[in-house]
Order: structure tokens, then sequence, then C-alpha cells
């Protein structure tokens, strides 16, 4: 996904100077690719039902936003930048749950093997 990113972004400066086609369609496509990699992500990759729905929402919100930024190009030359910034607002906004989310997890987890390891150490320090 990151070599996808870094793809467009380069595409994106190489077509600087065409018409608005290209930067819609450059910018449609991204949208809607990035939507089906973060569904394949969340399904592939993450056990955790919190996980998978945010990836899932984040890659559905793409794809729809994706084909509403390809069929904008009958409005205003700038329209399509709003959806794509709302695309991107959304997907920062997942990003940072699901930071927030993976580092309660994390705290929980080392809590959890803390306890775990000083009941241990009692039943060692029982037995002798």
């Amino acid at each position: 996904v990151a070599l996808f990113d870094a793809g467009v972004g380069l595409a994106l400066l190489f077509v600087m100077n065409e018409g608005m086609v290209w930067h819609l369609s450059l910018l449609a496509a991204y949208t809607a690719i990035r939507g089906i990699f973060e569904i394949v992500i969340g399904f592939r990759t993450t056990v955790d039902p919190t996980d998978r729905f945010i990836w899932v929402l984040c890659g559905v919100c793409g794809i729809v936003f994706g084909f509403v930024i390809f069929n904008s190009g009958h409005l205003a030359n700038v329209d399509f930048i709003r959806f794509f910034g709302a695309y991107m607002l959304i997907l920062g906004v997942a990003s940072l749950i699901y930071g927030i989310h993976n580092r309660e997890q994390r705290i929980e987890d080392r809590e959890a093997r803390s306890i775990a390891a000083k009941e241990g150490r009692k039943k060692k320090s029982s037995k002798k």
C-alpha cells in the first residue's frame, strides 16, 4: 500500500501540467483502489473485530468516494478536491481511533502478562 501511495504521488507530480481530467481520474482511481486495499487488509490481516470494522469502514468509504470523485467531472473544478479531502478526513480520524484502540490493547496485554507473572511467582514460591 505504501508503494501504491508513493506511485500515485509521483504520478500526480508528473501530470501536474495536464488538464483537470487527469487529476480527477487519478484521484478517483487512487481513492477507489485504496478502498479495496483497506477492505482486503481488514479481512486478511486483522483478527480483532474493532480493527476489522475500522479497516472495512474506511475501505467502503474509499470506494464510494472514488466513484463520487470520478462522477464529479460535471461539477466545479474544486469539488472533487472537497470529496477527496472528506475521504482523507474520514481516513485520518479512523486511523487515529485505530491507533488509540491498539495502544489500549497493548497496555491491557502488558498488565495481564504482569499479573500472570506475579501469580506464577507466587505459585512457585508456595510449592517450595
